[in-house]
């Protein structure tokens, strides 16, 4: 029987080859493969993971968060109070007097009118009749006035003051009424009494 040389090569380099990668193949998974997955897996998932909301997770929502909330809350000082309460009064003691002065000038531009209004009328039933009224009361019945305006300063009709004609010019029979003023106490904001209006 013939040895031939070549078979035995080619048996011999087929053997080592398969050694070779037999030796360098990956390691087939066998019982010992899970403890890669079994034994570090769940220590690494469970320092990585989330902190699941146990027994110790309210403790941050405790007896300190009271504290910490308490702290940053905190009242007035007495001193505090103190200057917001003058600050109060200074406001006050200016915005009072220009509320009174305010109203004070309405009232006078309101007497200025009226008197202003009683004045022309009367001039225009002296242009038409020939004389003065004898009373307010006659320019109303007359038409002249649709009723006797109220005194702003002393808050009544009955106040005004008629002031009659010296020397009847137009009737010297009937001397009538040739200006009206106000019949209240005190002074304007110019320092003129109401009644010099």
């Amino acid at each position: 029987m013939e040895f031939d040389v070549r078979q035995l090569r080619v048996r011999m380099s087929y053997g080592c080859t398969i050694h070779r990668l037999g030796s360098s193949a990956p390691r087939p998974l066998g019982p010992s493969a899970p403890r890669l997955l079994s034994s570090s897996a769940p220590r690494l998932l469970s320092s990585s993971a989330p902190r699941p909301l146990g027994s110790s997770a309210p403790r941050l929502l405790g007896p300190s968060a009271p504290r910490l909330l308490g702290s940053s809350v905190r009242g007035f000082t007495l001193l505090e109070l103190i200057i917001v309460l003058a600050i109060i009064t200074v406001l006050l003691s200016v915005a009072i007097p220009a509320y009174r002065s305010v109203i004070a000038n309405a009232r006078e531009s309101v007497l200025k009118q009226n008197l202003y209004t009683m004045r022309h009328q009367m001039e225009e039933f002296a242009a038409d009749r020939g004389r003065y009224p004898q009373s307010l009361q006659e320019m109303v019945e007359a038409g002249y006035l649709r009723e006797i305006p109220e005194d702003p300063i002393s808050k009544s009709r009955e106040t005004w003051q008629e002031v009659r004609e010296e020397s009847p010019s137009l009737n010297p029979d009937q001397p009538g009424i040739r200006d009206v003023k106000s019949g209240a106490e005190g002074q304007s904001l110019e320092g003129k009494p109401y009644s010099e209006l």
